[in-house]
């Protein structure tokens, strides 16, 4: 049953797309699924067919349209390959610098901590000494 209904409205929609006919009646145009009766029929005719010559110089357009495009296609693809060789560059350089700053901080932190530790009046000094310039090695890589 739903074929049939199916197959129903398929040809009601079809036949909707058959012929039409424009009409021209005290002037004004008029556009009819039939035949004009009372008034002149508009004849329109078909384009022109088109030569060889013009046919060929169009596949010639066609060629080198194409040509530019895979030209065109290949400068992006080289593009996309140079940005994403840039791009993970960049990020093995920041996972690097993290690391490094990472190491920078845990040897400040740990020179400090011997400073706070240590017991004699010379050994306080150089501690805070090795400390302090831990802390300026850390500031000057890894402060931005």
């Amino acid at each position: 049953m739903k074929k049939l209904v199916c197959c129903g409205l398929l040809w009601s929609l079809c036949w909707a797309a058959h012929a039409a006919y424009k009409c021209e009646v005290n002037g004004s145009v008029i556009y009819s699924d039939q035949p004009c009766a009372a008034g002149k029929s508009v004849h329109i005719a078909e384009p022109p067919k088109p030569s060889v010559s013009n046919v060929t110089a169009s596949e010639r357009k066609l060629a080198r349209e194409k040509a530019e495009i895979k030209r065109l296609e290949s400068a992006r693809q080289k593009r996309e390959a140079r940005e994403e060789k840039t791009r993970m560059y960049a990020e093995r350089r920041e996972v690097a610098m993290q690391k490094k700053c990472g190491h920078l901080a845990q040897r400040k932190k740990w020179a400090e901590e011997d400073a706070a530790r240590s017991g004699s009046f010379r050994a306080r000094e150089t501690a805070k000494t090795k400390a302090r310039r831990a802390a300026e090695r850390y500031d000057l890589e890894c402060r931005r």
